[in-house]
């Protein structure tokens, strides 16, 4: 049967024998594009709500009835279940006054005439401004069952739903007949006039400094001691963030594990640091384009496409140099294995490119902004890693192996590829965790060094040194040891077509009871 490939054999001859000018046109794409991956970080957060009349009515409502005021609602805990005592009021009166001296925070905050109160307030009210006031003396001097009995003839004035006193619905009442009160909920307001946020939604992809601002305000109202203090809901992208940061080691050590896995299947220092190499220019690939179309900053596409991305470029790189080693263990040398196995697997691999290309890209369909993302997102990586881990890899394998001598042997020279191989990971990880999750014109850099350290300067040395080349040498396919008992159960399994049918029949119903019970909604 003939090859169905989009690179014709001869193609791949023109590739094998001039491999510099296509492995170096590469390098400096990747160069280029670390200039978008550093210059051009997005400083937006994409939407994750869907379209539709209710969203587009809110958005109108926002735009044409904007808020002069920033209010924050806020859970003021005392740690031993009753803030209505003296000493956990007197230390709330003290951060309500620190947040209205705050250099930065103090400015900000509106000051309005309430009409319940008949006082004027800014910032803040709590009930402990409200007992400072009730009592002669004030809160300085006034002991327990001073803030006990002025408590309960606020309440009775105002009532224990009162929006000034912003009790606890959880608050009680003693058998003796005082109040319980194990929290409160006040609200700070802030002049928006001054701040310029705007009126702001709860949501994901919403803007950030807004959430700074509401945690500074968090922070000081946190200085009083016996007292936990949560703001509601001021902080949905921030922390939504720092969880995905959290995810960001696993993004490394996925690199490292297969990495790991490329070094046990091959068993060739050579593949394992031209497969690092790889998967930090595809990092760099992704990144970059996705800053230069303007994509916008989202967990998704920063998170979830990259570790996909490594998955499907390492099977790329499996089914291209797996292919090619095949080859090799015929006896064919480095250059023709390249040509004949690269022909014989590229038809594959340009399927699977196009299929998956085509399932990421119908996300595109989708109202939501970050999934539309995730699917031009995903689809750019997609190319990019057959490119680089289906072609570049495996001809840069032949290249090297072409012109560099067989390994030493020997347990010495076995323990320095194993040591550098191990540091080509390591260092392949540290530069896709700077680059993606802390600072990115160093992990660029480091990338770099990653790549010149341990395949250019390894490369430039051995191709001097004298002795048999490694591609002229047939290799020991090791792929039989591992292949064999797949293939033995796929066989027996392959006899016996009824059983497998039906066990496949049987399970299809079973799962179809359940899915159906499934609700089909999707908001």
């Amino acid at each position: 049967m003939k090859a169905d490939s989009s690179l014709r054999p001869n193609r791949f001859e023109r590739l094998i024998r001039r491999p510099a000018p296509f492995l170096g046109l590469l390098a400096v794409v990747t160069g280029l594009l670390a200039i978008p991956l550093v210059a051009l970080a997005p400083d937006e957060s994409a939407s994750t709500e869907p379209s539709g009349p209710v969203f587009t009515a809110r958005d109108r409502v926002d735009d044409t009835f904007v808020s002069t005021s920033h209010g924050v609602g806020f859970i003021i805990e005392d740690d031993e279940g009753d803030i209505l005592r003296a000493e956990p009021l007197r230390e709330l009166a003290a951060a309500s006054e620190r947040l209205r001296t705050d250099p930065e925070i103090g400015p900000t905050l509106l000051t309005y005439f309430d009409t319940e109160s008949r006082q004027d307030i800014t910032g803040i009210l709590t009930m402990a401004d409200l007992i400072d006031d009730e009592l002669s003396g004030g809160l300085a001097a006034a002991t327990d069952a001073d803030v006990k009995a002025a408590g309960a003839d606020l309440i009775e004035r105002f009532g224990e739903r009162s929006s000034i006193l912003a009790i606890s619905a959880a608050s009680t009442r003693a058998p003796n007949g005082d109040w319980i009160i194990p929290a409160l909920n006040p609200a700070v307001v802030s002049d928006d006039e001054v701040l310029g946020f705007g009126n702001t939604s709860i949501t994901l992809g919403g803007d950030t400094d807004v959430e700074e601002y509401d945690r500074d305000v968090q922070e000081i109202l946190r200085t009083a001691e016996g007292l936990s203090v949560w703001g509601i809901a001021i902080d949905v992208n921030l922390t939504s963030q720092e969880q995905g940061a959290i995810a960001g080691p696993f993004i490394g050590f996925t690199i490292l594990a297969v990495l790991v896995v490329i070094g046990l299947t091959f068993r060739s220092y050579w593949v394992l640091a031209t497969v690092s190499a790889a998967l930090i220019a595809l990092i760099v690939w992704l990144k970059g384009i996705s800053n230069l179309i303007g994509l916008k900053d989202d967990l998704v596409l920063s998170l979830i496409v990259p570790i996909a991305m490594i998955s499907f470029g390492v099977d790329f790189a499996f089914h291209a140099l797996g292919r090619y080693r095949e080859e090799r263990a015929e006896g064919r040398r480095a250059e023709r294995a390249f040509v004949v196995g690269g022909a014989a697997v590229s038809g594959a691999l340009v399927l699977a490119l196009t299929s998956d290309a085509a399932a990421f890209l119908s996300n595109v369909s989708a109202g939501i902004e970050s999934i539309i993302q995730f699917g031009v997102g995903a689809a750019i990586a997609l190319a990019a890693a057959y490119l680089l881990l289906g072609i570049a890899t495996p001809l840069a394998v032949a290249a090297i192996e072409a012109r560099v001598p067989e390994p030493r042997p020997g347990r010495r020279a076995t323990a320095l590829r194993l040591a550098g191989g191990l540091g080509a990971g390591m260092m392949g990880m540290a530069s896709v965790l700077l680059t993606v999750f802390i600072l990115p014109a160093v992990g660029a850099v480091v990338a770099a060094l990653t790549v010149f350290v341990t395949v250019v300067v390894p490369f430039l040395v051995q191709r001097r040194k004298a002795g048999e080349r490694v591609g002229d040498v047939p290799v020991v396919d090791t792929h039989d040891r591992m292949a064999k008992p797949i293939g033995a159960t796929v066989g027996r399994l392959a006899r016996r077509p009824g059983a497998v049918i039906g066990s496949a029949v049987v399970l299809t119903g079973v799962a179809a009871v359940f899915a159906v019970q499934v609700p089909a909604a999707f908001d």
